[in-house]
Order: structure tokens, then sequence, then C-alpha cells
């Protein structure tokens, strides 16, 4: 790693109702394990940020907020610079809030860089390290066919911007321009212009608290120069929407 800080936000706010269904029970997906707590989405996301030396790094939780506290207590304090943030109003707030609130927290440090991931995600060290070591603004994609069940497409516009298309309802994507190139994003970033990434923080008001996270993160690369952002493709990546998802990670890491 360079002498530059980058700091890490994950956000693991929400109530998993998808995840919770394939399960049969409620559940906290971040701390779901069947095998012991280095097995949890949450474990295996902050190790690989801290084993890289990135920090600070912020988790936003908000359901059942008082288990990750215990959690992080017990199995991860041994993570330098690991810093936890509440969004009690997870369940009236879109994704966004959780990004703002993780943001506002890194933002008041001593930061060269914020690399920004859901919680959500597992991932092979490799591709992640590529995030987070980039000397430019990073998105990221994965290899899996894109579906408007599961994913967010991530497309490059004929001027080679930035842009992402979402459908919270798993049912059509619609691209409204022609494009170059349209991937599967890994829902991964890195902000390396952090002037930018602060006047936009700054910006977002109460009225766009319900919003996911996909409007701000455009904003910042629609401004971003097209020079000044790379591409990073993960080698493994999973979303892990159900505990199947879930699983079939587990195992495919574990043997690599």
């Amino acid at each position: 790693m360079s002498d530059r800080r980058t700091a890490v936000v994950l956000t693991s706010a929400g109530v998993s109702s998808r995840f919770s269904r394939s399960l049969g029970r409620e559940a906290v997906k971040c701390l779901y394990s069947e095998q012991g707590p280095e097995d949890t989405i949450l474990h295996r996301q902050v190790s690989a940020a801290s084993e890289m030396g990135l920090e600070p790094i912020v988790v936003v939780g908000g359901y059942r907020y008082g288990e990750v506290q215990k959690f992080c207590v017990r199995h991860l304090a041994w993570v330098r610079g690991l810093e936890l943030v509440e969004n009690a109003d997870f369940e009236t707030t879109g994704t966004l809030y959780s990004l703002h609130l993780g943001l506002a927290a890194v933002l008041e440090q001593d930061v060269d860089a914020v690399v920004f991931a859901e919680g959500d995600l597992l991932f092979d060290a490799d591709s992640f390290r590529a995030v987070a070591t980039g000397r430019k603004s990073v998105v990221s994609a994965c290899a899996e066919p894109i579906t408007a069940e599961r994913s967010v497409a991530l497309y490059f516009t004929l001027a080679g911007q930035v842009r992402y298309v979402y459908d919270p309802e798993h049912r059509q994507l619609i691209i409204p321009e022609p494009f170059r190139s349209i991937h599967n994003s890994a829902q991964v970033w890195k902000f390396h212009d952090l002037e930018l990434l602060r006047t936009l923080t700054r910006s977002i008001g109460r009225e766009r608290f319900d919003e996911t996270n996909l409007g701000f993160i455009q904003e910042y690369f629609r401004t971003v120069a097209p020079d000044n952002i790379e591409l990073v493709m993960f080698k493994d990546w999973f979303n892990c929407n159900t505990v199947t998802d879930y699983r079939d990670a587990i195992t495919h890491l574990r043997g690599r």
C-alpha cells in the first residue's frame, strides 16, 4: 500500500427480507454463518479491508443494530480503525441515507480516498485490492449475467460516462440511450476525488433520504472525467440475496 490513507464504508442496515424468506426465519444477513464468525459477510468484508491496511473502516448498521455491535466487540475488536454508525431510521429511509451516514463519518477524518461496498457481497481479495489501490475513481463489475431480478446494470455512454440502471421491483431494466458497453455492477466503488465527494455529501437533504444510493453514486461519476475513471472486473463475486447464494459463495471462496 502507498502512504495514502483510504477509508472504507460498508452499509448493512437493511432488513434483508429476501434472505430471511429463503432461510425460513428472520436473520441479520451480514452476521449469518453456518460454520463460525469468520464466515459471516461482515467478518470477511472487514477482514479484507483491514488486511490491506485500510482505515478507518466504518460499518453502518440498522436492523438489529445491537447484534452487530456485540459481534464487532466479540469478533472484530482486533481491527484497527473500525467504527460503527447506527442508521436508526433504516425502516423509513433508503440506501442513500446509510451511505450518507458512513461518508459523513469518514469525511471528518484525514483520508485521501473512500472505498464503498454494499454489505451483502462476498468477493475475492485480489479484486477488492485492485479497487482499493487504484489511482483513479473506480467502478466495478462482475461476470454474472445481467438480469432485472438480480442485477444493478452499469453501462458506459458513447462519451464514456458512467450510468446505472436498477429496478427495485426486480422486473425490468430500461436503458434510455445508446451505450458503448454494459456490465453487471459489482457494487463496490472507489471515490478518489475527495473535494467532489465532500461537496455532494453536504448537498444531500432530508428530502432525498428515501432514495437508493445509485443516484448519488451516478452524480459523482457523472462529474468525474471519463479518463479519471477505472473499471475493475471482479474475478469471484457473489451477491448474497438468499441463503443459497451465501452457501455457494462460501463453498467457492473456501476452495480458492
